[in-house]
């Protein structure tokens, strides 16, 4: 039997806004495969975790088109 099904990454990222007076959101991300979870008050933050299970920068490279430098 064949391995060509996709690999498939999933996550839940919640937003949390505690308290009106509170200005700051935060944030929690998991990983739902492997269950990790991280919470984060940046958005760059979430997005390392991200790239800890999936190459973002080949994602992005796919969608700028820039493909040149084999990424």
């Amino acid at each position: 039997m064949s391995n060509d099904s996709p690999q498939v990454e999933s996550f839940v990222v919640r937003f949390i806004h505690d308290a009106p007076e509170q200005r700051a959101w935060r944030g929690v991300i998991v990983h739902v495969q492997s269950n990790a979870e991280e919470n984060f008050s940046d958005f760059a933050d979430a997005v390392a975790f991200i790239a800890r299970f999936v190459p973002v920068e080949k994602i992005s490279a796919i969608q700028t088109g820039d493909t040149a430098n084999g990424k």
